[in-house]
């Protein structure tokens, strides 16, 4: 590990390079708390912020004397690594410090409006999607639809509202309950390749009549709504993945999603996958805690055994269709 005096690091931030890897604050050779990053030197500066709303922050930046980091090949590598430090050391602040408590649900409802809404958890009566990172990648995934196919996009449970009256939207809370949810089904909760391709091919015509500004925001739209799908068909599988996969440095065994076991040449660490039981509502949800470590598990299994993931995500699809119906 490379080592930073906490104070040089204050006075010159680009002692830290821009690459992916691990790193830990510590005091007197004690680590105060393990992270992991794509941007060593825009992670590492983000707990120098001026004013950081978070108190444990304050304390471990004043605690900290020493920053140490080391560069890693990749992201999954880089959460790994930290993974096994944590598991080694039990640092106090990485029980305090929470980087997914600002993560959002999708909470759809298939019959009155707003149908769909932004949520911190999944205690009300509706039917949740996530986590996610970000609530403006929700927001703007409905706005997308909404000018897109005239999809709803309400502010309130009042209606009809503004959009119908402008002819912006279907008005869907006025039509009938199957109505809602076929295209419930159809936009929100599997991913809809013919929108995809739809878009597509309508960027392409609008490149070829050189209309670039038209075809520069269906390619906005079209990068949100794969991103959006890209996640669906992560949540529809993750719980599911049990598997043994194997890099150039470890073999995983994978356990509803989430790495139980990781074996080396010279070390063996075991972790507690905790069961959850989820409720009927609660299918495509998963903890926030757990979105970081299932996100990589699933990209890295896809990377190596695609077709496990197809297999079990048109599985589990169908499973879904069957239940939801």
């Amino acid at each position: 590990m490379e080592k930073i005096e906490k104070s040089n690091f204050i006075a010159n931030k680009k002692q830290l390079p821009e690459k992916t890897g691990i790193f830990y604050f510590s005091k007197k050779n004690r680590i105060l708390y393990i992270g992991y990053t794509a941007n060593l030197q825009r992670a590492v500066s983000t707990y120098f912020t001026e004013n950081p709303e978070d108190k444990n922050i304050i304390q471990l930046i004043s605690l900290t004397d020493e920053i140490n980091y080391r560069i890693e090949d990749d992201l999954f590598s880089a959460f790994v690594s930290a993974k096994i430090l944590i598991d080694q050391k039990n640092p106090e602040f990485n029980h305090y410090i929470q980087n997914h408590k600002d993560f959002v649900y999708l909470g759809i409802d298939f019959h009155n409006p707003p149908f769909f809404k932004i949520m911190e958890d999944t205690q009300d009566d509706l039917y949740y999607l996530g986590a996610f990172e970000s609530r403006f990648m929700l927001l703007d995934f409905i706005e997308s639809l909404n000018k897109i196919a005239k999809l709803p996009n309400c502010s309130s449970e009042e209606f009809p509202c503004e959009l119908l009256k402008f002819d912006e939207c279907d008005g869907y809370c006025l039509k009938d309950n199957p109505e809602k949810v076929e295209m419930i089904f159809n936009y929100y909760l599997f991913p809809n390749g013919d929108l995809e391709k739809r878009l597509e091919d309508e960027q392409e015509k609008l490149m070829d009549n050189l209309e670039f500004l038209k075809a520069e925001l269906i390619k906005k739209q079209l990068s949100i709504i794969k991103k959006y799908y890209q996640r669906l068909k992560f949540l529809i599988t993750t719980k599911d993945l049990n598997c043994l996969i194997e890099d150039e440095k470890y073999k995983f065994q994978i356990e509803s999603g989430l790495i139980r076991k990781i074996s080396g040449s010279d070390m063996q660490v075991e972790f507690h996958v905790e069961k959850v039981d989820f409720r009927a509502n609660e299918i495509l949800a998963i903890e926030k805690k757990y979105l970081a470590e299932a996100w990589f598990v699933y990209k890295k299994v896809n990377d190596l055994k695609p077709e496990l993931v197809n297999k079990l995500y048109q599985e589990n699809k169908e499973k879904l269709i069957k239940i939801l119906n």
